[in-house]
């Protein structure tokens, strides 16, 4: 007998809940590849039609170009529906990224950039590795200070993709995103390929705090350390 359970699932990105559908066959108990949910109100008969013939898809393939022809509908939002559901429950890793990336292509097309912020945290909070850098990449090139707090908590972890917060960090102009650029730069104890790297960055960043500190270390002894930061001093030159 097949049965259905709805398990919660809250995101960091705006208290999001999602749900998954599970599956009973004599083999036990396994999750729908599609993912799935029963919070649909507010969808349209379309886009309800849309989830259904989703979530019997068993190929991620396929999956995706139904999010993308979902993407193209006059109804389809950003931050809601059939692209949010996959973003958040879908179990194959490249339908989630690619739902990210129609999510904030949309929300960029009907400039929105309240969803762009939304569709972005959002993702940075994912527990996939690939969607959350894929998010990280995002944060950089549309740059808000909304991210702040998420970029920080980021690049303080062990995950392997922190630099990349660091990098999104250097392209807000904002003193804070600024002040855990430098602190990265100055940190001793930080592996020297992500010191080196946030060195580097204090020239996008332009942040007159570091300015003395580059100069420092453009004279100091490591030659490395030395050599980068001759090159980001450049920056400060008007």
């Amino acid at each position: 007998m097949i049965f259905k359970v709805l398990l919660p699932l809250t995101l960091i990105a705006g208290g999001i809940a999602a749900y998954f559908f599970l599956m009973d066959d004599s083999t036990g108990t396994e999750q729908n590849p599609a993912g799935g949910g029963s919070n649909e109100s507010g969808w349209t008969a379309l886009e309800q039609a849309a989830a259904v013939e989703y979530r019997g898809m068993m190929s991620p393939a396929d999956r995706i170009k139904k999010l993308e022809w979902v993407a193209t509908q006059e109804w389809a939002r950003a931050d809601h529906g059939l692209l949010r559901q996959a973003l958040i429950t879908d179990l194959d890793d490249s339908v989630r990224v690619r739902a990210l990336q129609l999510s904030l292509k949309l929300a960029t097309k009907k400039n929105i950039p309240h969803q762009q912020r939304d569709v972005i945290r959002t993702g940075m909070s994912s527990e996939r590795q690939a969607v959350t850098m894929e998010a990280l990449d995002m944060a950089r090139q549309y740059p808000a200070r909304e991210y702040i707090a998420d970029l920080k908590a980021i690049a303080d972890s062990d995950e392997e993709y922190r630099f990349k917060a660091i990098d999104a960090l250097a392209f807000i102009d904002d003193a804070e995103a600024k002040a855990a650029v430098l602190e990265r730069a100055m940190d001793d104890d930080a592996p020297k390929a992500e010191r080196i790297r946030a060195i580097a960055l204090l020239h996008q960043t332009k942040d007159s705090n570091a300015k003395s500190y580059l100069e420092a270390w453009a004279k100091g002894g490591d030659a490395e350390i030395a050599e980068v930061a001759r090159e980001a001093l450049k920056g400060y030159a008007n």
